[in-house]
């Protein structure tokens, strides 16, 4: 790939060439030499041959075994540096608020948890860890950053939505419905959730499971 890219990049004699046929005109050669420049470029990005940001871009998404960018199991770091390097630096450490060996790292709305130095587990709440106790504000208000689950339900989506992304999906709570993968939704509402209640929480092995 490298060398059809560097065969691509103009050359001094190419540009002679173009420098002759249009008889000394040097506002030719300049345009000439412009347009090779651009099919290098093009072709190189195609091809993948050493432009910087030619590989596909990581994604984090909200999956059973973790975030797309990391699964559960990985060290602290490892998963911290791997999220890091998508979303940008944490903007908290938020309590656990659960006995033992567990810390938590926030970005914005997100939170990863670890365990006893690996990752275990992630919320994804409206509103972050002040979101706790939703509110119809905090339902409705951006989330950063914007994450799905694989099959597109995101915050704010009614578990009618869930049910038809999720069609094996079973009650863990009167306000939370659990995938067969393990990742659960939580809805807000008054009282059970309806099919029109929206989630204000994804999480997936998190302690405490409820809150």
């Amino acid at each position: 790939m490298k060398v059809l890219c560097a065969a691509m990049t103009p050359t001094p004699g190419i540009n002679t060439m173009f420098a002759d046929d249009a008889r000394g005109s040097t506002e030719r050669t300049h345009v000439a030499r412009a347009w090779l420049m651009v099919v290098a470029v093009v072709s190189c990005s195609i091809l993948g041959g050493g432009i910087a940001g030619a590989s596909p871009s990581a994604v984090v998404r909200l999956e059973a075994n973790g975030l797309g960018v990391v699964s559960f199991g990985a060290s602290t770091s490892s998963a911290t540096k791997s999220i890091t390097g998508v979303l940008g630096a944490p903007t908290g450490n938020p309590s656990a608020g659960c006995t033992g060996e567990y810390s938590q790292t926030a970005w914005h709305d997100l939170i990863a948890q670890f365990k006893n130095g690996n990752f275990a587990g992630y919320r994804y709440l409206a509103g972050g860890s002040s979101g706790l106790s939703p509110t119809t504000t905090s339902i409705r208000g951006a989330k950063v950053p914007r994450l799905a689950t694989t099959t597109g339900i995101t915050l704010g989506d009614t578990l009618a939505e869930v049910r038809r992304a999720y069609p094996r999906l079973d009650k863990s709570g009167s306000d939370t419905w659990r995938t067969s993968g393990g990742i659960v939704f939580a809805f807000f509402d008054e009282g059970d959730a309806i099919p029109t209640s929206p989630i204000y929480e994804i999480k997936n092995d998190v302690c405490p499971g409820a809150l």
